[in-house]
């Protein structure tokens, strides 16, 4: 028996926050958005992930990874130091 939850993935490509036709964002029915902006060369920049500031603090412990919350507390942005 497969353990793992149904989900579908809608991908949205907003040229209103990128006209160059990137992805901005993914969102899965279970586990929220996920959202991305680039740098002019083209490279992931930062990235918005769903989850708690718990989920968030582990992620950055374990991966060195900074951590800004938004202002909802319902999601944040990474990105790795410089």
């Amino acid at each position: 028996m497969d353990s793992r939850a149904p989900s579908t993935t809608t991908y949205t490509y907003d040229t209103s926050k990128d006209p160059r036709g990137v992805e901005t964002s993914r969102t899965d029915s279970v586990a929220g958005t996920f959202a991305a902006t680039y740098d002019s060369d083209g490279e992931l920049s930062t990235e918005s992930l769903p989850g708690s500031a718990a989920e968030a603090n582990r992620f950055a412990h374990e991966y060195g990874i900074v951590h800004s919350p938004s202002p909802s507390g319902r999601d944040g942005r990474y990105w790795a130091p410089s």
